[in-house]
């Protein structure tokens, strides 16, 4: 198996996960590799999602799941575990699996923002930490009303509108945000609502004349995945 998901660790919450994973919407839908030491079987029935029994930490268990061949990695807090433990665990499976493959596009969960900061020294290339997420959701929901529902329409698979991340034809580059905002609701009934440099360079709701350039990364609210963008370099 090649260019899979890696999940490193399984318990109940992960099944959800692994559902928003699976979704036949989701383009390109990938297979799913879920690598721990004590499941034996997983509650889930779907063929592209497999189990690999084995310790996340070493380096074999890591090579029989295929860490050396793919796309990503997820690696979620282990909710089995005291919360003292549970960062401690996600750092150690992180330095392993980043060590078989410091190639796969990572993605791990912390519950702690100080734990945070230890995890990105290891070039991770996405923190989710749940504490600041949770606090800083229930602030904002506070004073603007709705807006947690706002949020999980939008981040939950198959339901509503969703947010993609689509590269910037080269045909594009050279046009303003704000063309390519009024543009993409015209013709796509999308939104624009940010684009990614590289770098952890993000850029939301820019100033309208900014720019375009090869190689930026768009983020678009839409129903559906908009279609190939070349098209809307023939209009002025």
């Amino acid at each position: 198996m090649s260019d899979h998901v890696l999940i490193c660790g399984w318990h109940d919450s992960i099944q959800v996960l692994v559902e928003q994973l699976t979704s036949r919407e989701r383009n390109p839908r990938r297979e799913i590799v879920v690598l721990d030491a004590t499941t034996t079987q997983l509650p889930v029935g779907d063929p592209d999602v497999h189990l690999i029994q084995g310790d996340p930490t070493h380096r074999e268990a890591l090579t029989r799941a295929g860490a050396l061949r793919a796309h990503s990695l997820i690696i979620p807090c282990d909710s089995r575990l005291s919360e003292h433990l549970q960062d401690s665990a996600v750092t150690l499976t992180t330095m392993a699996a980043t060590a078989v493959n410091p190639g796969m596009y990572s993605c791990v969960e912390v519950l702690k923002p100080e734990s945070r900061r230890h995890i990105e020294r290891l070039n991770i290339d996405e923190v989710v930490c749940l504490g600041e997420l949770s606090q800083t959701l229930l602030a904002q929901a506070a004073t603007s009303h709705g807006l947690s529902k706002l949020v999980e329409d939008l981040l939950t698979f198959n339901r509503g509108n969703e947010l993609y991340r689509m590269a910037l034809p080269d045909e594009l580059a050279g046009r303003t945000f704000r063309w390519l905002l009024r543009q993409l609701n015209e013709n796509h009934d999308a939104l624009l609502l940010a684009f990614d440099r590289g770098n952890k360079s993000m850029h939301i709701n820019h100033p309208g004349r900014f720019v375009l350039e090869k190689a930026d990364a768009l983020f678009i609210v839409a129903e559906t995945r908009p279609g190939r963008l070349e098209h809307l370099a023939k209009i002025y």
